[in-house]
């Protein structure tokens, strides 16, 4: 082979790498701009690896398939606990208080319930709440000692509620019930899904 051809040669090997290293770098831009995850290219017979441009992008972390929502006020202690997200002492604490207030009524509820608790708060977004499925009161039948199981009620609020039917009748809505003495006005709005003012009479087999 002559100098002139090994020059020519050489000239176009140059060109040829040229061309391949310019193809790599607008690869490599464009990947940045889509923020393409971590991938090895070749080009040219040169292997590029990419990194993932976590800066470039928000990736959101994926909902494991397991993770299902809780219908707070139907599931199930046993239930509860299956969610990988719940231990079962905590499924415990949320199931009893649960049954004592009778179910809940939102998550800022549940908060108010469960003061400071991260673990539950970090639950919110997998609860629903079925309000269908509270246990309600019924505020012209239930005597002091029942009404009084209710944490909302206090001994006070049950008596002034007794005394109130014995002189004047049936409490007919939730704003007579709040004109009472004693009424608990910090927790108003939560306490009206917890009384019903339909029932009026004991049921009796006379009847």
């Amino acid at each position: 082979m002559t100098g002139g051809e090994k020059e020519r040669d050489f000239y176009a090997m140059s060109r040829k790498h040229s061309r391949a290293m310019i193809a790599v770098v607008v690869l490599l831009a464009f990947m940045c701009v889509i923020g393409v995850a971590h991938r090895v290219i070749g080009v040219g017979g040169v292997r590029v690896e990419l990194s993932r441009m976590d800066s470039l992008q928000v990736i959101p972390t994926p909902v494991r398939s397991d993770t299902f929502m809780i219908d707070v006020n139907a599931i199930s202690r046993r239930e509860l606990a299956s969610h990988p997200m719940v231990r079962d002492t905590l499924a415990g604490r949320i199931f009893a208080a649960r049954v004592r207030y009778g179910g809940f009524i939102n998550s800022h509820q549940l908060v108010d319930v469960f003061a400071d608790d991260e673990a539950v708060k970090k639950l919110l977004p997998y609860m629903v709440y079925d309000t269908s499925k509270i246990v309600r009161y019924d505020i012209n039948i239930d005597d002091e000692d029942m009404l009084v199981e209710h944490p909302y009620i206090t001994r006070p609020f049950a008596r002034s509620v007794v005394e109130y039917r014995q002189k004047v009748g049936e409490i007919k809505s939730y704003d007579e019930l709040k004109k009472l003495k004693y009424f608990p006005r910090s927790k108003a709005e939560y306490l009206e899904q917890y009384i019903n003012f339909e029932k009026t009479e004991l049921f009796s087999e006379n009847n």
